[in-house]
């Protein structure tokens, strides 16, 4: 049990981050905006629906693609280390699941970005907010309702925990719709020109 809470809880250190280059990635759109080099590409016909899409498509994918090596590093030390392949899948998968914290993350800031690219900054103090209650909530004996606050709780700490799909699906959803008004915003806004 100790050995599936540890591979568990470091399903949410590496969702943390990975949470981090998310929004590393979103604030390289506000540079490209700011030092003027999204304008000339805008002024082709690449158009603004297109250039998010693609960076927020490619930060998703990266993301994703993070927490696999991460669980496939962890899932062989594991298996390595215990003499037990059984683990292998099951780190794998409780660090793959964890992309849908990432994804609200993501999702959390391009709507900033596209709304308020000023209050981009926000996203770090959510991100400061769940990695405390993520990691020392417990320990200063908070209360489960404002655990639950973290969107780095809900997953669940797979292999020791099952994995709450719902919760998954949900934190999925809610940052694909963020991405949706973050875009909408977008479009709308006026850029940052010479």
């Amino acid at each position: 049990e100790l050995l599936e809470g540890y591979l568990g809880f470091m399903g949410i250190y590496f969702a943390l981050i990975v949470a981090v280059y998310v929004a590393l990635s979103v604030q390289s759109l506000r540079s490209e905006e700011q030092g003027v080099r999204a304008e000339p590409v805008l002024a082709t016909a690449v158009s603004r629906s297109s250039w998010l899409g693609s960076w927020t498509g490619v930060t998703a994918a990266g993301a994703l693609w993070l927490l696999l090596l991460a669980g496939l590093g962890q899932g062989v030390g594991a298996a390595l280390g215990t003499g037990d392949w059984g683990l292998f899948g099951p780190v794998v998968l409780g660090n793959a699941v964890h992309v849908a914290a990432a994804w609200l993350f993501l999702g959390l800031a391009v709507a900033l970005y596209g709304l308020a690219p000023r209050l981009l900054g926000l996203v770090w103090i959510v991100f400061v907010y769940g990695t405390v209650l993520s990691l020392f909530g417990e320990m200063l004996e908070f209360d489960q309702a404002v655990l639950d606050t973290s969107p780095f709780q809900h997953v669940g700490q797979h292999p020791a925990e099952e994995i709450a799909w719902g919760a998954v699906g949900i934190l999925t959803a809610v940052g694909a719709l963020l991405v949706g008004v973050g875009a909408a915003g977008f479009r709308r806004r006026d850029l940052i020109t010479a």
